[in-house]
């Protein structure tokens, strides 16, 4: 995410991590907020995370037909709750082609021949991955 433009990058499964916003926006509050989770705690606790006039991006899914609850003070901060469109077959195409050609630059914290991949997913549960992790053959 740093490598994209973050300024900070912080985990949700770190109690404090909107303290942290705080401390690093003096205050203020991020700007955006992904939220890759999509639970109503976590959504609850990105959307007090975002600056007035901040951009809360829902990454996750929600089951269909599902209800947001949105806090009257969002919008009276004029904070903006907003979803994403999931890629598709063509976009993952697309994706990968760009990749190929080297136009843009895939994020991959580390890469795991397919032998090691007990490996892998230890390092995954121990978080020492921060990106994407790729098993390869």
């Amino acid at each position: 995410m740093r490598k994209a433009g973050a300024d900070i990058v912080l985990s949700t499964q770190d109690s404090n991590w909107q303290e942290h916003v705080r401390r690093h926006t003096d205050g203020w509050g991020s700007d955006v907020v992904l939220d890759f989770v999509a639970k109503k705690e976590t959504l609850k606790s990105s959307l007090e995370a975002l600056a007035p006039a901040g951009r809360l991006v829902v990454m996750g899914y929600f089951p269909r037909g599902s209800i947001l609850e949105t806090p009257t003070w969002v919008f009276s901060e004029e904070r903006t709750v907003t979803g994403n469109r999931s890629a598709g077959r063509r976009d993952v195409t697309t994706a990968l082609s760009l990749i190929r050609d080297g136009r843009i630059k895939a994020l991959v914290d580390k890469t795991f021949p397919l032998e090691d991949a007990v490996l892998a997913h230890k390092a995954f549960e121990a978080k020492e991955i921060t990106g994407r992790a790729v098993i390869v053959p």
